[in-house]
């Protein structure tokens, strides 16, 4: 079937292995900045390319909270702007100790389209 889409309809199954070569490359965030357009440090180089879009997820643990997608802008090897408006949120507070163990960290995850992110 080279060169065909196999599309599964209700009721059939869909035989064989479906593979996918993206794996993330998950970081957890430093600091996220209130800003109209936040400003994210992450602890080590993030690896992002331009343009890409980025979830962010910070758990209210933090003070704010915030679980939004954003193409971001690239500042440097650990830091990226997004479109994510947290001007009225809560200042961003790191845990004492790192990575937190009692909840979950405040990380970003690429949604996709990072060449070095393919295994």
């Amino acid at each position: 079937m080279s060169g065909q889409i196999v599309v599964p309809t209700p009721g059939s199954v869909l035989q064989g292995p479906i593979f996918s070569d993206f794996v993330p490359q998950l970081n957890l965030i430093q600091t996220v900045s209130n800003a109209e357009k936040a400003v994210v440090t992450t602890i080590t180089a993030h690896g992002y390319e331009e343009g890409i879009y980025v979830r962010v997820n910070v758990p209210s643990n933090y003070g704010m909270m915030i679980f939004e997608e954003s193409p971001i802008a690239v500042l440097s090897a650990t830091t990226f702007e997004t479109l994510i408006d947290t001007s009225d949120m809560d200042p961003f507070v790191a845990p004492a100790l790192y990575p937190p163990v009692a909840f979950t960290p405040a990380q970003c995850v690429p949604m996709g389209g990072v060449t070095d992110n393919i295994a």
